[in-house]
C-alpha cells in the first residue's frame, strides 16, 4: 500500500485482466477515434474473411455467430446463395474447418496477408507485404470475390490480433460497404 500525510497504511486496488479484448478495443479506437463496439451480421454476409478469427468458438457473440453463419450454409430450397468462408489462420480451428478456402499461415504472416488484402482491394497501407506467390494468388482471389459482394462481404480479424490489424480490417469493411449491413459499430 501507500502511506497517506498521516503515516497510515491506505490500501491499493490492482486489477488484471488476462483474457481480455484489448486489441479490438485499440483498433476501434484507432480507426474511429473513440471507443466503440463492434458486431457482425453473418446472416447478411455472403462472404466473409476470417484473420485468425474463430468467430464460431470464441468470443461473447460466438453462438448467435454460428446460428447466423450456418443458417446461411443450409440453403437448400431456399432461393438464397450459400455463404462462402475464407480463412487464414495460424494453428487449426473450428472455423477453418469450417472454411471453403483455408490458408494455414505462422503467425506473422496474419498481418502481412491483410495488408495485402488492402492494398489489392484499392487501400494504401504503410510498409511492404511481400507476399509469396501463392500468398497472392489467395489474396487476389479473395479480393476478387469480395468485390463482387459490396454490402454483403465481412473481414473478421482474431480476437488476439494487434490493434492495427483491428483497424485496417474496418477500413476494409468500410471499403467493402459492409458497415451498417454485415458489420455494426455501436457504443462501447
Amino acid at each position: 500500500g501507500q502511506n497517506d500525510s498521516g503515516g497510515r497504511q491506505v490500501p491499493r486496488w490492482h486489477h488484471y485482466e488476462p483474457v481480455n479484448q484489448d486489441g479490438q478495443v485499440q483498433g476501434l479506437r484507432i480507426a474511429t477515434g473513440e471507443p466503440a463496439g463492434l458486431h457482425y451480421r453473418f446472416d447478411r454476409a455472403d462472404r466473409i474473411v476470417a484473420l485468425d478469427a474463430d468467430f464460431l468458438t470464441q468470443g461473447p457473440a460466438s453462438v448467435r455467430y454460428t446460428r447466423d453463419f450456418t443458417q446461411r450454409r443450409n440453403v437448400e430450397g431456399t432461393g438464397v446463395e450459400m455463404n462462402r468462408l475464407y480463412s487464414v489462420e495460424c494453428s487449426p480451428s473450428l472455423t477453418g474447418a469450417m472454411a471453403d478456402h483455408r490458408l494455414a499461415v505462422a503467425p506473422g504472416r496474419v498481418g502481412v496477408l491483410a495488408k495485402g488484402l488492402a492494398e489489392a482491394l484499392g487501400i494504401a497501407v504503410s510498409g511492404r507485404s511481400d507476399l509469396t506467390e501463392p500468398e497472392r494468388r489467395w489474396i487476389d482471389a479473395t479480393a476478387a470475390d469480395l468485390q463482387s459482394h459490396p454490402g454483403a462481404s465481412v473481414v473478421v480479424p482474431g480476437e488476439f490480433q494487434p490493434a492495427w490489424i483491428h483497424a485496417l480490417a474496418l477500413a476494409i469493411n468500410e471499403r467493402l460497404g459492409a458497415l451498417g449491413e454485415t458489420v455494426l459499430v455501436t457504443d462501447p
